[in-house]
């Protein structure tokens, strides 16, 4: 039997999945700001459709799980970019990084974030090859590195990375993208 705790969010998450959000974004932006239930809020942030409230809500939810559902509905360039530099929780600045149309800002992100999820999420997007160049020769993390390695388009550095690096998969992926781009090394 379920306790009455379970009960009641599941009640309120009934009633916000009634909801018409045609009729009801004042009280659905309300639900979402302030129920303690996080799948309830969920539901109300999956039926708004104000950017305002959007971002507002995404200033003060403590939920990571809600602020990247927050971000996958806003649209305002300028939050997503402060969330992607800001946001205390990786998963949600990396959500950010996919939806931000403005791939130089991902430069700094992918050079400079503590994270290397961030970076490596950062230059999967990148298209800038200095920077691109630089963070297949500096990054402390494999894994970005080897990200970097598959944009880059600089044969001699590719030759050098495949030589140098000190990670066998980043010399393997330095060697593959040499193959693609024609400059087979021996």
């Amino acid at each position: 039997m379920k306790n009455q705790k379970t009960l009641e969010w599941e009640k309120r998450l009934a009633a916000v999945q009634a909801l018409d959000p045609q009729q009801h974004q004042p009280l659905l932006a309300e639900i979402a700001k302030t129920d303690e239930g996080w799948r309830v809020r969920f539901a109300a942030v999956a039926k708004l459709t104000c950017q305002a409230t959007l971002a507002d809500c995404m200033k003060n939810d403590a939920s990571w799980h809600i602020r990247c559902a927050l971000v996958e509905k806003l649209t305002c360039q300028a939050t997503l970019a402060d969330r992607m530099k800001n946001d205390a929780n990786w998963h949600v600045r990396c959500a950010a990084i996919n939806r931000l149309d403005d791939l130089e800002q991902l430069v700094e992100v992918a050079q400079n974030d503590s994270d290397w999820h961030v970076r490596r999420v950062a230059t999967e997007r990148l298209v800038n090859q200095a920077a691109l160049a630089s963070i297949a020769q500096n990054d402390w993390a494999w894994h970005v590195r080897h990200v970097a390695v598959e944009r880059l388009n600089d044969a001699e550095l590719l030759a050098r990375i495949e030589q140098n690096d000190v990670h066998g998969y980043v010399r393997y992926s330095a060697k593959q993208r040499l193959k693609e781009l024609g400059r087979d090394s021996k």
